[in-house]
């Protein structure tokens, strides 16, 4: 399986560092710059993980296996630069930096130690398919100390993440936070998958069994990371586009209802040249869409909003503001179109929301209830009929 995760994963990972690479030269700060290494140091270690660049590597420098040093070193680098970018998120530059250098120090060692029990640990032939599992069973201490350093270390960056993400306001900082506790899941499936290596070893089996999720598990956390680290940057993007799609969308909504009252009441609406913005063309529909109910208010009858309450409490429904107003305005639309005389007295709106955002949903909801409520259909089918009967009298 990692003869085609790894080298795809080293792809795609790649063209994000090279993409990140000219940020060095414009925001050199200490996030940016630990940034970018976790996309530089992430191509290099699945690009040695992948089968047919591991025992090249180890050939070049003429130690074998020295690639499985590389690359679960590099896991242990990752793990530190990760608590970097944690700490630098949460806190500033004096705060973090002072947490950061006693756990640093304990990386390093830890590198040292796996260093040393590396070649203590020397196997005979090259491993790329399976190097984890060889280890586990020819001197386990070495896979020991790499996965147990390395799940403390995701550990703590977990409980960070968790603590952090309740406290802090920005919300794709928050996102980012949890995705990276997120990612950290994935991490401690791929460690009890090599603590199972060294326990299996221990009894004369092989944790081959469970391999493909371990690889699984490590290609989903080095996936979650880089989303995570940079989600902060360029979620918001996804904020503004989720909100023009929905400025879309309620055009769209409403276009049916605009369209029928500016069609009686054709004096409500202004001309708005092409290529308007969406959120002005949204603005005015909303505008037109109230001056033009004021303007339909003398074919209104207080006593159809009377029959659409009670028929809303008999079904059940608790707000029937909107509805009311759909039924209203199909009325009243509908008299306008039929030459109907105006009344005596004018109805008022049943609802005023207080700011823009409120009075979207609200005329959201009464195009729904214009268009598809059977309440609607059923009070102006009933007026329809009383009308008739009144012109026929």
């Amino acid at each position: 399986m990692n003869a085609y995760l790894y080298p795809a994963c080293a792809i795609l990972v790649g063209i994000v560092t090279l993409v990140k690479l000219p940020t060095l030269w414009t925001r050199r700060t200490p996030v940016h710059v630990a940034l970018w290494l976790v996309f530089a140091l992430t191509t290099v270690l699945f690009t040695v993980s992948s089968p047919t660049v591991w025992p090249r590597v180890s050939a070049a420098i003429g130690i074998t296996n020295i690639s499985g040093l590389i690359t679960q070193g590099l896991v242990i680098v990752l793990a530190a630069i990760q608590q970097v970018l944690v700490l630098l998120w949460v806190h500033d530059s004096e705060t973090a930096w002072r947490k950061l250098r006693p756990r640093l120090l304990l990386f390093a060692l830890v590198l040292v130690a796996m260093a040393v029990l590396f070649f203590v640990s020397m196997a005979n032939g090259e491993n790329p398919n399976d190097f984890a599992l060889a280890k586990a069973g020819q001197f386990p201490y070495y896979l020991t100390v790499y996965v147990v350093s390395f799940c403390v270390a995701q550990a703590s960056t977990f409980k960070i993440c968790l603590q952090c993400a309740r406290r802090v306001a920005d919300t794709w900082l928050r996102r980012g936070l949890l995705l990276t506790g997120a990612g950290c899941g994935a991490d401690f499936v791929y460690s009890a998958g090599r603590i199972g290596d060294i326990v299996a070893a221990l009894f004369g089996s092989s944790g081959v069994a469970w391999e493909p999720v371990v690889q699984i598990a490590a290609v989903t956390s080095a996936v979650l990371r880089p989303i995570a680290w940079t989600i902060p940057s360029w979620g918001h993007h996804l904020t503004n586009a989720s909100a023009w799609v929905g400025r879309v969308f309620a055009l769209r909504l409403l276009a049916p209802l605009h369209a029928r009252i500016v069609a009686v009441v054709p004096e409500v609406r202004l001309p708005l040249e092409a290529g308007t913005p969406v959120d002005t063309r949204l603005y005015r529909m909303l505008i037109e869409i109230r001056d033009g109910q004021r303007a339909l208010q003398p074919w209104m009858s207080a006593a159809v909003g009377e029959d659409v309450s009670s028929r809303c409490r008999a079904a059940g429904i608790g707000d029937a503001a909107a509805v009311i107003e759909a039924a209203q305005l199909r009325v009243a639309v509908e008299a306008a179109e039929a030459g109907a005389p105006k009344r005596d007295s004018a109805v008022g709106t049943v609802a005023e929301p207080s700011d823009l955002a409120g009075e979207l949903a609200h005329q959201k909801a009464v195009a729904r209830a214009f268009r598809r409520s059977p309440i609607v259909d059923a009070v102006a089918r009933d007026e329809r009929i009383r009308s008739a009967e009144r012109e026929i009298a």
